[in-house]
């Protein structure tokens, strides 16, 4: 069974989507089969690598799957798949959050060097705490 990482933040401009896509093309690059599930409503990823695909430029070993409901995410988190699975989530007080924290190895918190947008990275901690519920261990986190 692969890594299952979700990037998750409540604000938009934090730059989620772009590393979403600097470490889809890492990992690709270095051999790993990889697949980004892009739950956002914006669908910037995918938009992203549609652009690369017209370009004949896309990143190897990478796939990118659009994933418009909390069944749809559930499958395809729990199905064998790929090396590496990335989870693009915006928001925290959304089903797509809780599906993820519960499937993923790691949540990564994006976030810019501002108060603001300090202040909404941490309502995904504590989101994450809030799903695990009593007496069971939150996902593990890192904000960057």
């Amino acid at each position: 069974m692969g890594m299952k990482i979700a990037l998750a933040t409540p604000k938009g401009g934090s730059g989620k989507s772009t590393l979403t896509m600097l470490l889809a093309g890492e990992f690709g690059n270095s051999g790993l089969s990889v697949m980004i599930l892009d739950t956002d409503p914006q669908k910037s990823v995918a938009q992203w690598f549609e652009r690369c695909a017209k370009r004949n430029a896309k990143p190897e070993n990478v796939q990118v799957e659009i994933v418009s409901d909390e069944g749809q995410l559930a499958d395809f988190l729990s199905a064998d798949g790929p090396d590496v699975i990335l989870v693009d989530v915006q928001g925290t007080a959304n089903q797509m959050l809780a599906i993820s924290a519960a499937h993923c190895d790691l949540v990564v918190v994006p976030c810019i060097a501002s108060e603001l947008d300090a202040t909404q990275a941490l309502k995904i901690p504590k989101s994450l705490e809030g799903f695990a519920g009593r007496g069971r261990t939150a996902t593990p986190y890192c904000v960057v």
